[in-house]
């Protein structure tokens, strides 16, 4: 299989997987802003903020480390039963002792909706680890069914809770620890993990070199913990859970494009380690990103033309303000995903403690900025120093990447793409309906004048993919 062929094929199925849970969980976002005020929807967000930022914490960030390792190991089932079983042995016992900590200190500090963080916690992490350990070995169709099921199981089980029962915002808690559940069982039996997890099977040179890659990214999630919940922390304490439920909102639609550069991100990462060592690498690295600053570009721009026509139809009406912060954040999602585009490289190379060093650099520039501008310009604060923030950090991994690939770019696409977005987004704030029209053809027309050898690509390989299919 092609090296673009091989892309392709992962890209859409982690993409049908991906998009199949997104339009799940992008459905849920009427339901919470109808039956929950912002304050408890603030409340809640901030507090799986939270949780996201634990669980790479009491995993030691492994869960990265297994994909990467795996990779290496995907045709030797005795290595890699070593790799998954030593895993397990090293973050079992930490997540134990880290519960009882947690439960310990619960009895002296009132924690809110203790029983089921922990829950999540648990779930979380045992979830994620599986998950990686499926993409590493190439089970990616096993991965993208996780991911679905996970999706449906989450929407479902949100919409039985909040809509029809009526619970509290914390049954959104609830619903996600289940759906892991089901996830960490799907993957158990789906994998075969029962053979391949053995206590025998485990081997503390390899656990070595595991933590020797995987401790460096510690202080890289410090890092994205800052981008992403140091926002969400200063508009609490300085407006108000309130104004952090409607932000939340903003952030959620927001980042739905990002939802797709994850998707292409997640497969060009594991591309990127297979052909690092490549003659014509920094050719071929280099066209990949040229592509998808265009790509990225274009389904931002699609997205922030198309919001004004959809958002009075998407949330209740306590959080219409959100739509002004939206367009912004979509520009920091845009350069979250360009970024990824750099972390493959590092990834490739092993190199995390440049992940690590280089999100520093984006955590401070994001809290300087919030912070400096939040008592002035209030929630826009938060907005604009996220797109700061990683426009920053991508164009310091660019120069800094170079050192292990050669990464050119066509100065003619970054042209292109700056006037199309910034003609976007002016339209999206003046927010006229004839020019919310125009806006949208415009932008679809430039997309696929941009992009139009691309396409040529990917129907072709659609159609030889369809062909082959057919003659079965």
């Amino acid at each position: 299989m092609s090296r673009a062929s091989e892309l392709t094929k992962n890209t859409l199925l982690l993409g049908l997987s991906k998009i199949a849970t997104q339009v799940v969980s992008f459905s849920l976002i009427p339901i919470y802003t109808f039956f929950l005020a912002p304050n408890d929807l603030g409340l809640i967000d901030l507090i799986a903020t939270y949780i996201a930022l634990i669980v790479p914490f009491l995993t030691i960030q492994l869960e990265f480390a297994t994909f990467r390792f795996a990779i290496e190991k995907r045709n030797n089932q005795e290595k890699l039963s070593e790799l998954i079983s030593t895993i397990l042995a090293i973050i079992l016992p930490v997540i134990i002792i880290s519960m009882v900590i947690f439960f310990a200190i619960s009895l002296f500090i009132t924690t809110p909706y203790a029983p089921l963080i922990v829950l999540n916690i648990f779930t979380s992490i045992i979830a994620s680890v599986f998950l990686q350990f499926s993409r590493g070995i190439g089970r990616t169709k096993t991965f993208a069914i996780a991911n679905i099921v996970a999706g449906i199981t989450t929407a479902l089980l949100s919409i039985a809770f909040i809509a029809i029962l009526r619970w509290s915002a914390s049954s959104i808690l609830l619903a996600t620890a289940l759906s892991n559940v089901i996830v960490v069982i799907y993957l158990f039996f789906a994998m075969n993990l029962r053979k391949q997890i053995k206590p025998k099977r485990i081997n503390f040179k390899i656990g070595r070199e595991l933590l020797t890659y995987s401790l460096p990214l510690l202080p890289n999630n410090i890092s994205w913990w800052v981008l992403n919940i140091s926002d969400r922390t200063i508009i609490s304490l300085v407006i108000g859970a309130a104004a952090n439920g409607i932000y939340a909102i903003a952030s959620k639609l927001a980042f739905i494009p990002g939802v797709i550069f994850g998707i292409f991100n997640m497969s060009w990462t594991e591309t990127a380690s297979l052909h690092i060592d490549k003659p014509d690498r920094d050719e071929y690295f280099s066209k990949i990103c040229n592509n998808a600053i265009k790509i990225y570009s274009c389904i931002t721009a699609l997205f922030i033309a198309t919001l004004p026509i959809l958002f009075p139809y998407l949330v209740g009406r306590e959080y219409l303000e959100s739509y002004k912060y939206i367009p912004i954040l979509a520009l920091g999602s845009l350069a979250q995903g360009l970024v990824g585009l750099y972390s493959a490289i590092y990834i490739a190379k092993k190199k995390t403690k440049q992940i690590a060093n280089t999100s520093l650099l984006a955590a401070i520039i994001n809290i300087v900025v919030n912070l400096s501008l939040i008592y002035f310009i209030g929630v826009y604060a938060a907005a604009i120093s996220t797109l700061v923030a990683f426009l920053a950090l991508f164009i310091y991994r660019h120069f800094d990447v170079q050192q292990y690939a050669r990464i050119t770019y066509d100065n003619n696409v970054f042209i292109k793409v700056v006037v199309l977005l910034v003609f976007t987004i002016t339209i999206c704030y003046w927010n006229n309906n004839i020019a919310n029209i125009i806006s949208l053809i415009f932008v679809v027309a430039s997309t696929v004048l941009l992009n139009r050898t691309f396409i040529a690509e990917l129907f072709n390989i659609i159609k030889n993919k369809l062909s082959n299919t057919l003659r079965l």
